[in-house]
């Protein structure tokens, strides 16, 4: 796995709890995310940034502003 696309609202484990567990996990603790949510407001993009996401997009996103924005991180290589 190069990179993690995922959303906030999800059922049983939330966006913010899934990038918590990532960032606490030895191995995946580096691995670049990309949070795409309806969920724009600033105490929500906050929250993402705190847990360390690369980029964060509102719904809807266009398909290619998504696809440069994993261009532009996976280009960027480790942190």
């Amino acid at each position: 796995v190069d990179l993690l696309v995922t959303d906030i609202e999800m059922p049983i484990l939330n966006g913010f709890d899934l990038l918590a567990r990532i960032r606490a996990h030895g191995s995946w603790y580096g691995l670049p995310t990309i949070v795409l949510t309806s969920r724009t407001g600033d105490r929500h993009r906050q929250r993402a940034t705190n847990l360390g996401v690369n980029s964060y997009l509102g719904k809807p996103v266009a398909p290619a502003e998504l696809l440069a924005t994993i261009e532009e991180i996976l280009m960027a290589g480790p942190a």
